[in-house]
């Protein structure tokens, strides 16, 4: 069987794409930003789709208009969130879950051994996805993913494709300098506070990682909504904390016509969303 993997180019993603390359013999794949996903999908369908048996597409918020356009018997869709959508042909593996990863290992291995190595490398990166943060090794994870370059993903995939093995001093260094540098970056933040709805949101503007930027400011203000502006992608970031009743996933795709899921969005500077930001105020 050939299978070609869609997947989203975060830290889940790259659990969800060693997991399913151990399932599958013949196996290729292409990570992508999930806002990016329905376009290069379709600029890759005409000349590739009929050289495989199966395409999975795991980690991409689901909508009925995605699932409409895609909606084929060799589509299998997996998703950790609770997508209300209706599909025909396709397959959708779908379990409210705390990762991708989580939810592929659940699925495979009641028919596959997955080794030892490979069991602690998806629960360290569950551990980093639901930020529960209760594994030594899960931070450290994420810096060296965040600092393996522009090719981070595939180098990443390669790095650990055997699973979770002990870290190197020269990696150590390289998470310790990433969090010296995200340090120095919240010193010189500028946070603005504003309401959506009846939510108070934060929001800042910053180049870093949008989820360590993010989750600092909950653990500081908490708020309910934190938005991280990127003026060099004009890309913004969602994120809200645990027991918020905020639906963040309308508001990116309301202000910013982006998507996401429950703890995690995002979208494109828009003008709506430049409207939007006039409300706001510095604290």
């Amino acid at each position: 069987m050939n299978v070609f993997l869609w997947v989203n180019s975060d830290l889940d993603g790259v659990g969800s794409t060693i997991l399913l390359g151990n399932v599958f013999a013949n196996f290729e794949y292409r990570a992508v930003f999930f806002g990016k996903f329905e376009q290069e999908y379709f600029e890759w369908y005409d000349d590739n789709f009929q050289n495989y048996d199966k395409i999975f597409v795991v980690g991409m918020p689901l909508s009925q208009h995605l699932i409409n356009r895609l909606d084929d018997k060799k589509v299998v869709f997996v998703s950790d969130q609770n997508e209300f959508v209706k599909i025909q042909d396709s397959t959708l593996i779908q379990e409210v879950s705390s990762s991708c990863s989580k939810l592929i290992y659940k699925k495979f291995s009641k028919k596959l051994d997955f080794s030892k190595p490979i069991q602690r490398l998806i629960a360290i990166i569950d551990d980093y996805n639901s930020y529960n943060l209760k594994l030594s090794e899960s931070k450290t994870l994420n810096a060296l993913f965040r600092r393996s370059g522009s090719r981070r993903f595939y180098n990443f995939v390669n790095m650990f494709w055997s699973g979770f093995r002990p870290f190197s001093d020269s990696e150590i260094k390289i998470s310790d300098a990433f969090y010296n540098d995200l340090n120095k970056e919240l010193e010189n933040l500028d946070i603005y506070k504003g309401r959506y709805k009846t939510h108070s949101v934060l929001a800042t503007f910053s180049k870093f990682s949008a989820s360590e930027i993010a989750a600092s400011i909950l653990s500081t203000y908490s708020p309910d909504i934190v938005m991280v502006v990127n003026l060099d992608t004009k890309f913004v970031s969602f994120r809200k904390k645990q027991g918020s009743s905020a639906d963040i996933k309308f508001m990116a795709e309301n202000l910013c016509g982006g998507g996401g899921q429950e703890f995690s969005a995002g979208g494109q500077i828009t003008s709506k969303f430049l409207e939007f930001t006039q409300t706001l105020q510095p604290i």
